[in-house]
C-alpha cells in the first residue's frame, strides 16, 4: 500500500455554514458535495492541492459524526490516505495483520473506503480511501 494523497475531515453540525466559513477563510472556490445515506452525512470537499478538506455533517441523528459532535463538539474528525487501489490495500493490510473497522464500502463519493481502527494506528482514525473512477 503506497498512499499517494491526503484528506481530512472536519465534523460539522451545519454543512453550509461551514462551507461558507471555510470558502471565506481560504478564499477557495464551491466544494464538491456529496452524501453517503448509508452513513447518514453529507460531504463537502475542498481540493487544495493535492490534498482534499472534507466537512463532513450528519444528516442523521444516529450516525457516527453526530455522535461525535454530541459528544466532542465540531473539530478533527480523521484524516484520510487516498490509495491507487483497495484490493492491493486489503491485501497489504491482511498481510501485516491491521485491525479495521469493517470492511470496504461506498464512500461519499462512490468509491471503496476503508477504516482502519485507531487501536492500530496510535489512536488516529484514519480513512483509506480509492476516488471513483473518472
Amino acid at each position: 500500500m503506497q498512499p499517494i494523497g491526503l484528506a481530512v475531515a472536519v465534523a460539522v453540525p451545519d454543512l453550509d455554514e461551514a462551507v461558507a466559513t471555510y470558502r471565506r477563510l481560504l478564499g477557495a472556490g464551491e466544494p464538491e458535495r456529496a452524501s453517503s445515506p448509508a452513513d447518514g452525512v453529507e460531504v463537502a470537499t475542498f481540493r487544495i492541492g493535492d490534498g482534499r478538506l472534507q466537512l463532513v455533517a450528519p444528516t442523521s441523528d444516529s450516525s457516527v459524526i453526530a455522535q461525535h459532535l454530541a459528544a466532542e463538539g465540531p473539530g478533527l474528525h480523521h484524516f484520510g490516505l487516498v490509495v491507487g487501489s483497495m484490493d492491493a490495500t486489503v491485501e497489504h493490510l491482511a498481510s501485516v495483520e491491521a485491525r479495521t473497522l469493517g470492511e470496504p464500502r461506498p464512500g461519499a463519493d462512490g468509491g471503496p473506503v476503508l477504516f482502519l481502527h485507531p487501536k492500530a494506528a496510535h489512536g488516529a482514525l484514519i480513512e483509506l480511501l480509492e476516488p471513483k473512477e473518472g
